[in-house]
């Protein structure tokens, strides 16, 4: 009873900080929009200023709830995601007040950008990155995993361990949408057992067979890049300036709503899928102890709400429904 509340408490405090953080940049980036050029800088900083606190209080936070060893300098690295997204979104609101675009001229920037996005989505270099900085699968677990890659239909995708074991990440991932790359932690790989090794990768493979990963980039990046076209356009329709900027900010909210509400409940359905698949070649024991331990590993409470518009469903769901899953070939 008291591991689940320590593990409520850490998940209550890093969610949020990760919400407290996108509404303070995105409000910041809102403001350097229509703010007068010279204000733009101190914008800039301000935000790198709220990532690099929020950044350092998740880390004291991960020091104080899961023990990790790493020092700041390295855990801190895990932002630079953060300073890249919200860099690009002050050099647009710089460039679109430096150089006074007109519609049409933002519309060409839209729809050149949008593609060489999806590009970067597509295979980011982040994959080939980490890809460099690990090390392929191999031994006698190795030749089992190529195993169930072959049995799944994944052959091609390599599966690289990311020696993480100083931050105590217990996680393993797809996330590029040709498939060519599944990673999985040091740290989670020497806390689980073989067979539950195997299920953990059967469910990344399954994310792999199902193309999930470029299922969710299209259903992220398409509905955003429509809906900015759309808010473009509106002021070249006629209508007058009230209706004009009532219509854009309610184009504005499908995306917001898409993301927040829709989005995550398709992802849930994938995850669940591939925990299906996984229960299917692996075994349902196996997929249920390896979600156990993985609540236990990441400090993940058992019973997590869906208003914090996670990608995954809570781990209690997700076994209660291996549970009542037909399909146990997998022994």
């Amino acid at each position: 009873m008291e591991k689940e509340k320590n593990k409520k408490v850490y998940f209550k405090r890093k969610m949020h900080l990760a919400i407290g953080e996108i509404m303070i940049l995105e409000m910041l980036f809102g403001i350097a929009i229509s703010a007068n050029l010279i204000y733009v800088p101190i914008l800039y900083l301000t935000g790198l200023s709220v990532i690099f606190i929020i950044s350092y209080v998740d880390y004291r936070i991960e020091h104080r709830y899961r023990k990790i060893s790493a020092e700041f300098r390295k855990y801190g690295k895990f932002s630079f995601l953060m300073v890249i997204i919200f860099t690009v979104e002050i050099l647009f609101a710089s460039l679109r007040e430096m150089l006074h675009l007109t519609l049409w001229l933002e519309l060409l920037i839209l729809n050149i950008f949008f593609p060489v996005l999806l590009f970067i989505i597509y295979e980011p270099p982040a994959a080939r990155k980490l890809a460099h900085n690990g090390k392929k699968l191999s031994g006698p677990l190795g030749a089992r995993v190529e195993e169930l890659k072959n049995t799944m239909g994944v052959s091609k995708t390599e599966v690289y361990v990311l020696n993480w074991d100083s931050m105590k990440i217990a996680n393993a991932m797809q996330i590029d949408a040709k498939g060519k790359h599944v990673f999985i932690s040091s740290y989670l790989l020497n806390n689980l057992s073989e067979e539950e090794t195997l299920a953990v990768l059967a469910h990344e493979f399954s994310h792999v067979k199902n193309k999930h990963v470029k299922k969710s980039m299209l259903l992220s990046v398409v509905p955003l890049w429509l809906v900015l076209n759309l808010v473009l356009l509106i002021p070249l329709s006629g209508f007058n300036k009230d209706l004009t900027l009532t219509l854009q900010v309610l184009t504005i909210w499908i995306p917001i709503i898409f993301l927040i509400i829709l989005f995550p409940l398709i992802r849930r359905r994938f995850e669940m899928q591939a925990d299906l698949d996984a229960a299917m070649y692996v075994g349902k024991e196996h997929t249920i102890s390896a979600l156990n331990k993985l609540s236990e590993l990441s400090l993940i409470p058992k019973n997590t709400s869906t208003l914090w518009g996670l990608s995954h469903p809570s781990i209690s769901r997700r076994i209660e429904k291996i549970k009542e899953s037909r399909n146990n070939f997998g022994k």
